[in-house]
């Protein structure tokens, strides 16, 4: 109530001069100005209380609000923490300053394989490669120290492969007092396979200006010693010539997979059904595979496969890759061959070999220009089958274990017959 204060008051003082009245009997008449200024006083002495209980209202009032107003503030600043971890597209997590794992978000367990909670108890310093332990205590230090950090790392995958992670160290404080230290991690597996294939292209770029020039200028001269040598084959040892016409044979087929690797030029594509044209190079290998003892099971699931492609670049993959499965078993064995539909663009060739396998780190070197695993190989045939695939739109994929084979996946854009 807004008078209650000068209620109160004037009725004090009006009972107070009906109790002189009425028990003292004293003349109102006389004391009517002792009364009025009475009143007057109570009425200011009561708008005063009022005053302070309407002010002690308002401000418990604006007290109640910014009450809710803090906690509002404070709820909104924990879902914006919270969401730095929930939302964030990468891997979040916050540790302590002696570092033991605090929170983060589920983007840990795309990286590592871990979730968060498997981290807290195995300790998150536990899957760092032995050989980055060092840095990663050396940046840990720093970011301690409050400064924030940048670098690569090696951590050990769930599944036992090794990742490799971008990490920035941000320090955490309150006030001026530091707490502790965000990690925000980035895989870069992608990112270094890309860096790769930019690598591997400029290789690919420089061994192709180079194939231009020096293809052309050794084939002539070939020609001219191949054609002597057989003219003065009947005077020389029969041995002899052979090895001769062998090595420039061979030098031939170099400088052959070399023009494949020049300059780009335009390709003459054609609808042709690839079944046709892996069932041609199967028996053009016949020879081979019964000297070998190799025998080649195709199977195919899609038969009307129709691709567009130069007919004889194309075989000359299959050749390469089928060449390939039978030298890796010197000691007979089978090679499986499928031809399937991968979707309504694209066909698979797959091809098994039961051979001795390829070590993982070599593999991923397969198609580096004269890198090989034979001891008589130029190491361009993987190239040239990965450069003819490609300027078809094509690619392949290789996955080798060591002593069980290899398989290779050949992937080509599909033409509906």
């Amino acid at each position: 109530m807004a008078y209650k204060g000068r209620i109160v008051t004037i009725s004090i003082c009006v009972v107070f001069g009906l109790i002189q009245y009425l028990y003292f009997h004293e003349d109102l008449s006389r004391e009517l100005l002792d009364q009025v200024i009475a009143l007057i006083l109570a009425w200011f002495l009561g708008r005063q209380f009022d005053k302070e209980q309407y002010y002690r209202k308002q401000l418990q009032e604006k007290e109640r609000e910014n009450q809710e107003l803090m906690e509002t503030l404070v709820a909104e600043s924990k879902q914006r923490y919270q969401s730095l971890f929930t939302h964030n597209t990468e891997c979040v997590l916050e540790f302590d300053l002696n570092g033991n794992l605090i929170q983060g978000n589920s983007f840990v367990e795309k990286i590592c394989g871990y979730t968060v909670e498997d981290l807290k108890i195995i300790g998150a310093a536990s899957i760092v490669a032995p050989e980055c332990m060092e840095k990663k205590l050396r940046h840990t230090m720093l970011a301690v120290g409050g400064e924030p950090q940048e670098y690569e790392l090696t951590i050990f995958h769930k599944k036992g492969h090794q990742v490799e992670i971008n990490v920035k160290m941000v320090p955490i404080f309150i006030g001026e007092r530091l707490v502790g230290i965000f990690e925000i991690i980035r895989d870069l597996t992608e990112s270094k396979k890309m860096e790769t294939f930019i690598r591997q292209a400029d290789k690919l770029s420089v061994v192709g200006q180079l194939a231009a020039g020096i293809a052309h200028e050794i084939r002539n001269p070939l020609t001219t010693i191949k054609g002597f040598i057989q003219l003065l084959d009947s005077n020389l040892n029969q041995r002899h010539s052979q090895i001769l016409l062998s090595e420039i044979d061979r030098i031939n087929l170099i400088v052959s997979e070399f023009l494949i690797l020049s300059k780009p030029h335009e390709v003459d594509l054609k609808p042709h059904h690839l079944n046709s044209i892996v069932r041609s190079v199967i028996t053009f290998l016949e020879p081979l595979t019964n000297l070998r003892n190799v025998q080649i099971l195709y199977s195919e699931t899609f038969d009307s496969a129709v691709v567009r492609c130069e007919e004889n670049q194309l075989k000359q993959v299959f050749i390469n890759l089928l060449k390939n499965a039978v030298e890796s078993m010197p000691q007979g064995g089978k090679i499986h061959m499928e031809l399937n539909e991968i979707n309504p663009k694209h066909i698979s060739v797959l091809i098994r070999d039961e051979g001795c396998g390829i070590p993982q780190d070599q593999v991923n070197r397969l198609g580096e220009p004269f890198f090989t695993t034979k001891e008589d190989g130029t190491g361009l045939g993987i190239m040239v089958t990965q450069q003819i695939l490609k300027n078809h739109g094509g690619y392949m994929g290789i996955d080798s274990e060591l002593n069980k084979g290899t398989t290779v996946h050949v992937i080509l854009p599909s033409q509906i017959a």
